[in-house]
């Protein structure tokens, strides 16, 4: 008999795409969407929660190019589905399902490692059209075809002018701030969601110190920029096209430098300009196989 009383996050369908490679544990819920998938059967454990006043849902996907800057939702329903766990045989045939008709997509982070799937993280921003209706819709619909990736993204070349030698990490905050209007005329939930600023920031993890530099990022002076390369990698097959990230304005120091053997150090990126909207200081490039 199936335990109704548990469910596990196990697909989102986001900008029209349904992915099941959420990676696991990595799914935070605000309390209000906590709630509403109790009421509906306590969620599984693995879905970790987190406190904040507004529906908030945050994940880690291994799709990386799935989203390079924040997006409306209203064109492109969010929902998540949660599977019903079946004490006898794990995981069972029945859903919950969360839809969030409106609101805003953003994204978090980008981090990888040599050698191993790179993530992304997203943050979902849930609004309501009055304040007082819930922003999310619960259901019972199963998903119609989950896609799960056979293809992701692992660290390549990363360069500051050149390439650095002994690359071990790499991590892309987005920096965005995004502001809300919750309890305006004491309604409940926020009707407005909006980036008004970014502050954008790369932290490089490097074992030769050598390689390590001090630069400013200034395409105007023909100075240096910076580039992180993931390698696209099919599974039982060999890397077959990129996906690139370009800093071309900001400013490039060493943060920390530990006495292990062998020594590793941090090189932080901080990126120029305020006006996430109108200044082009990151660039996002695809290259498809061949």
């Amino acid at each position: 008999m199936s335990d109704i009383a548990k469910h596990t996050l196990v697909g989102i369908q986001i900008a029209g795409s349904e992915i099941a490679n959420i990676v696991q544990d990595s799914a935070k819920l605000s309390p209000g969407l906590q709630k509403l998938v109790e009421d509906a059967g306590a969620i599984h454990p693995s879905a970790v929660m987190t406190l904040s006043a507004e529906p908030v849902l945050e994940f880690k996907t291994n799709k990386i190019d799935l989203l390079d800057a924040p997006a409306s939702i209203a064109d492109n329903d969010v929902v998540l589905w949660f599977r019903a766990y079946d004490a006898a045989s794990g995981l069972g045939t029945g859903y919950v399902s969360l839809t969030i008709g409106d609101g805003l997509l953003e994204p978090v982070s980008l981090s990888g490692a040599p050698g191993q799937k790179a993530e992304l993280t997203i943050r979902v921003h849930a609004i309501s059209s009055d304040g007082d209706t819930v922003p999310v819709a619960v259901g019972t619909a199963n998903p119609s075809s989950l896609s799960v990736l056979s293809v992701f993204y692992t660290l390549g070349t990363v360069t500051v002018g050149s390439g650095l030698s002994g690359v071990t990490s790499f991590e892309m905050q987005f920096g965005y701030n995004v502001t809300k209007n919750t309890g305006e005329g004491g309604y409940p939930y926020p009707t407005q969601a909006y980036i008004d600023g970014q502050r954008a920031q790369f932290s490089i993890g490097l074992r030769q110190i050598a390689a390590a530099t001090s630069a400013r990022l200034n395409t105007g002076n023909a100075e240096t920029t910076l580039t992180a390369q993931f390698r696209r990698l099919a599974e039982g097959g060999v890397p077959n096209g990129t996906y690139t990230v370009t800093a071309v304005e900001g400013l490039a120091s060493i943060d920390d430098v530990s006495g292990g053997r062998p020594a590793e150090l941090t090189m932080t990126v901080d990126l120029a300009g305020n006006d996430w909207a109108g200044t082009n200081y990151l660039q996002f490039a695809t290259v498809a196989p061949s």
